[in-house]
């Protein structure tokens, strides 16, 4: 997959912290069920200007063997509402390379072969060997609205694997340091991790 350094794994502490947190949460218990695997908890940082949507598209939708049809229903933000989940593509086995961490919105990229984006609300499809090798990716438009250190603390995916409704949660955090002014390319990734600027990475859902 191409991404850069600085996305982060959480600690074996933080992972225990984790399931800490999801024991003691009362959310429904759905958000956390089904087949699809989560993947391990993780975090980005990245600069970015306000009002200028951005596509994050580090998230990879595993499907396990026993899953013979998919359909996605819905993404969720969850963290700071300044930080906008407004819209969501897949990219199917048809993508010429694993994940594309960071591109505009809407998605485009040298990597991203044009026929294999697709809208991702009800997105349904019959599982092939080949889908189950490469995963969807996920196209995520984000967009920050105010200025400032902006925090999505993870997603919430709602799907049906062979018709049962199911909800997964990804500790997949992003955080954004908002600037008024236009961001070159080159400090993009000049944004501190959370710890540096006195914030702990959320671990689970909640």
């Amino acid at each position: 997959m191409r991404a850069t350094s600085w996305r982060r794994t959480l600690s074996t502490a933080a992972a225990a912290t984790l399931a800490a947190s999801v024991a003691g949460c009362s959310e429904d218990p759905q958000s956390t069920s089904g087949p699809l695997p989560p993947p391990k908890s993780h975090f980005a940082t990245t600069t970015r200007q306000v009002g200028v949507p951005f596509t994050d598209g580090f998230e990879t939708i595993v499907i396990p063997d026993g899953v013979t049809r998919l359909r996605l229903l819905s993404v969720e933000a969850v963290g700071d509402p300044d930080l906008e989940l407004i819209g969501w593509k897949i990219a199917d086995d048809r993508r010429r390379f694993g994940s594309i961490q960071f591109m505009p919105w809407p998605p485009r990229d040298d990597l991203l072969a044009p026929e294999s984006i697709v809208d991702g609300p009800g997105y349904s499809v019959r599982v092939t060997p080949e889908l189950r090798e490469s995963g969807l990716e996920l196209l995520l438009g984000m967009r920050p609205t105010s200025t400032g250190y902006l925090e999505r603390r993870g997603l919430r995916l709602t799907y049906e694997a062979d018709g049962e409704r199911h909800r997964v949660f990804f500790d997949a955090g992003l955080y954004v340091c908002a600037e008024p002014d236009p961001v070159p390319q080159a400090r993009t990734s000049e944004c501190p991790d959370p710890q540096d600027v006195g914030r702990e990475p959320h671990m689970g859902p909640g």
